[in-house]
């Protein structure tokens, strides 16, 4: 008897225990395809980001996919700017360059899918890659 009243009040403690932790966070996707026709080998990732570079098969358009727990960014025509994309003038290569994090949680995640090859990349201090 005195087995099973342990084991009760464990189960009892870890049920309590999980009604403690924090709810789940509701997360928001934003996606932009960009589309351009010159090669582009260099990427500058902003300040701020957690970034993930994916690469996709040749010919597929290049997307970068936000994920975030802030909302504020899905209503119309808020959608935020994060990528450009600059043709060099003195070449036919391009660059990708990543805006600073000036205003998201740091928890946000960017994605950029693409099939370009990139050769250089410099993040920015509080980028992470």
């Amino acid at each position: 008897m005195k087995h099973f009243t342990t084991l009760l009040l464990a189960c009892t403690a870890f049920l309590s225990l999980g009604a403690q932790t924090p709810q789940q966070t509701d997360l928001y996707q934003i996606e932009q395809s960009f589309d351009h026709d010159y090669p582009v080998h260099d990427l500058y990732i902003g300040s701020g980001w957690d970034f993930r570079l994916i690469q996709t098969p040749k010919g597929t358009p290049t997307r970068l996919v936000l994920t975030t727990p802030y909302a504020d960014f899905f209503a119309e025509h808020a959608e935020p700017t994060l990528l450009e994309v600059e043709k060099y003038k003195r070449s036919q290569d391009g660059c990708y360059t990543i805006k600073p994090n000036q205003w998201m949680p740091h928890t946000t995640i960017v994605e950029l899918y693409t099939s370009q090859p990139i050769a250089y990349f410099r993040l920015n201090e509080g980028a992470r890659l």
